[in-house]
This record gives C-alpha cells, sequence and structure tokens, in this order.
C-alpha cells in the first residue's frame, strides 16, 4: 500500500495518507460509492463531463459544510460541470445534511464503506479512517486537470483558485 507520512495535519498532529497519489494529466482513476438517497454511484456514469471532487472529512463541520455550500452555489453559475461532495460520512448523514441546508446542486457520495476513492486519489487519513480536504478537477477525457490538498485539514481550500481553473479549463 502506498503512503504519504505527515502529509497533512488534522486535529493539531501530522497524519498519514493512504492511497495512490494520481498526477496531473494522469486519467483520472474511477471509483464508486453511495449516494445520500442509498443508491450506488460509479464515478464512470459522468465520463465525457467536467468534474469537481470536493473531498471533506466530514459534513458535520462548520469548514466541510462551508465548502459543501459554496460548491452548491458556485455549480449554478458553472454550465456543464458536475460537483461532488464525497466524504466519508453515512449517506443519512449526507441526506440530513443536504435537506437541512437545501443543497441540491451537487451530488454527495459517502465513501464510508470501501474508500475507493480514499484510496485511488491519496486522500484516507489512516489511523482515523476520514478523507482529508482537497479538490480534484476531472476533465470531459477523464484526465485530472487539478488537484488541490489543503495542509490543515481544518483550514478552507482555496475557492478562487479552484474557480478561476474552471473557468479557464472550460
Amino acid at each position: 500500500m502506498e503512503y504519504r507520512v505527515n502529509e497533512v495535519t488534522f486535529l493539531g498532529e501530522k497524519r498519514t495518507l493512504l492511497g495512490i497519489a494520481p498526477k496531473i494529466g494522469s486519467k483520472a482513476p474511477s471509483f464508486n460509492g453511495i449516494k445520500h438517497d442509498l443508491t450506488n454511484f460509479n464515478s464512470t456514469d459522468l465520463d465525457g463531463t467536467h468534474r469537481v471532487y470536493s473531498v471533506v472529512p466530514s459534513i458535520d463541520t462548520a469548514v466541510c459544510a462551508l465548502q459543501t455550500s459554496h460548491f452548491n452555489e458556485m455549480v449554478k453559475d458553472l454550465g456543464d460541470v458536475n460537483v461532488l461532495t464525497i466524504s466519508c460520512d453515512t449517506p443519512f448523514a449526507l441526506s440530513r445534511y443536504r435537506n437541512a441546508q437545501g443543497i441540491d446542486n451537487l451530488i454527495t457520495v459517502s465513501d464510508q464503506i470501501n474508500l475507493s476513492f480514499g484510496m485511488k486519489y491519496g486522500m484516507v487519513m489512516g489511523d482515523v479512517r476520514l478523507l482529508a480536504r482537497g479538490v480534484f478537477i476531472v476533465d470531459k477525457d477523464n484526465v485530472l486537470r487539478y488537484a488541490q490538498v489543503v495542509e490543515d485539514v481544518h483550514s478552507d481550500i482555496d475557492f478562487e483558485a479552484v474557480h478561476q481553473f474552471i473557468n479557464e479549463m472550460k
């Protein structure tokens, strides 16, 4: 198993990330999970579209909720771009959050069961079994074009850089 020691900080401690970190310009790994409505999700269903993978540790934290809400608003202006929020939360937690916050412009995916996304994108904080915070952008040809992993998991991503990159890519 591939891992990167002391890659991110979570709860004041350096954490090791498990999984394979894909390289910019490489084919984006496909993954699966469970959507908020308990239906299966397979990333290949979105082949041929631009995608933003917004990765959060838990929807039940303020920073993760803000990131998800921000992308829910941002996607309205993005046109032909699918945005996903991916976490290790249960589908029930994702559904509760969606309903409470009116999240209806993006797809929420639970990676809780088999860590398919987390391991294929190198985002699993192994000792706590949560995903680190980050963003990945995949183009219509399934090529990974952008990756941002936040060093301190409690900090925001750089929304401006993500938005600018998406606009330049389209």
